[in-house]
């Protein structure tokens, strides 16, 4: 389960998964290099999560927070 190939229209998605996947121009490199850790830690606490009904990725990009907390 990818969680960051987004499946959902960017105007439902939630504030919080935007700025984990946004990308700035150069200035924000080093901001750039955080998020994608972020998003490799985040990604790495999915393996071997059963997504029984298949709509937890469009959960986690759309309302996030409960979903971030049930992979936490």
């Amino acid at each position: 389960m990818n969680l960051f190939e987004p499946t959902v229209d960017e105007s439902r998605q939630h504030v919080n998964f935007k700025n984990i996947i946004k990308h700035n121009s150069q200035l924000y490199h080093a901001i750039d290099k955080k998020r994608e850790k972020e998003k490799e830690i985040l990604q790495s606490w999915c393996k071997g999560f059963p997504d029984r009904d298949n709509k937890f990725v469009k959960e986690f990009q759309t309302t996030f927070n409960p979903s971030f907390w049930e992979i936490y």
